[in-house]
């Protein structure tokens, strides 16, 4: 009896140590984060420079909310809000849509009007968007631009007209023009605009393209600027000697790679 009733009371101890046993030899077992995405899936690693782990995409939270990346703005209900843009604007929404349930539109002889995604500097952003040219453009406008945290520009894209039918493109980034082509006006482009970072965080590759669906390789070159944290669409100084409208309309934001095409 006295040997039974030790046998009984060592059991629990015996059965918790080897639940312990288990648990250490399922946490030995499991994968790591390098070697598994969310859910224990394979991860998938993006082509090209990879960030620092200080540099890791911006996580939403409630307290950032709509201002994280990746982010969209597709104007569907509104110019200013969830999928829209996040700072205040004039813009209005466009009469003829690019895409279906909304555009912003923007009038380039009011007053520089700006629609505007600001968001936390990223060392690896891809953002893409369409863009239509609505009447005939007098003199040169600027209509998008890239800007760093710490207020710089890192990509500009311009617009001038050789005739009313005909736009020629160009891109400014720092110390160099890329030439982009003339296009057919009252057409919808897409643009992509990329940014980056390469070591330090002052050195970024940017790149820009621009297709009528998807994008090729895009136009790179090295810069000196700070990382990317806003986004702007519309009309800058100096405004065109002529009004023309311009619309704008699936704004998207990634840390990946450029989002598929609507169109």
């Amino acid at each position: 009896m006295r040997y039974a009733f030790l046998v009984l009371a060592a059991a629990p101890l015996f059965a918790l140590a080897c639940g312990r046993v288990l648990e250490d030899d399922e946490d030995d077992a499991a994968p790591t984060g390098a070697d598994a995405g969310e859910g224990g899936a394979p991860a998938i690693e993006a082509s090209g420079p990879t960030p620092d782990a200080a540099d890791a995409p911006h996580e939403s939270s409630e307290d950032d909310a709509g201002y994280a990346v990746p982010f969209s703005m597709t104007f569907e209900q509104t110019l200013v809000g969830p999928d829209g843009a996040n700072q205040p604007t004039t813009a209005t929404f466009a009469e003829r849509p690019i895409i279906d349930g909304g555009s912003a539109k923007v009038d380039t002889a009011a007053s520089p009007t700006l629609i505007t995604r600001t968001f936390p500097e990223q060392a690896r952003l891809f953002v893409s968007f369409y863009v239509r040219f609505d009447g005939p453009l007098s003199g040169s406008l600027t209509f998008a631009r890239l800007g760093g945290s710490a207020g710089d520009t890192l990509i500009e894209l311009k617009a001038s007209a050789t005739n009313p039918s005909r736009l020629i493109l160009s891109a400014q980034v720092p110390g160099e023009t890329i030439p982009l082509g003339e296009v057919a006006a009252d057409k919808p482009w897409r643009f992509g605009l990329q940014a980056i970072r390469t070591g330090a965080s002052n050195q970024l590759v940017v790149g820009v393209a621009i297709l009528a669906t998807d994008f090729g390789d895009p136009y790179t070159t090295q810069v000196t600027t700070s990382l990317p944290s806003k986004i702007e669409l519309g009309s800058f100084y100096p405004l065109p000697s002529t009004s023309v409208a311009v619309v704008f309309d699936d704004v998207l934001g990634r840390t990946d790679d450029f989002a598929p095409p609507t169109l």
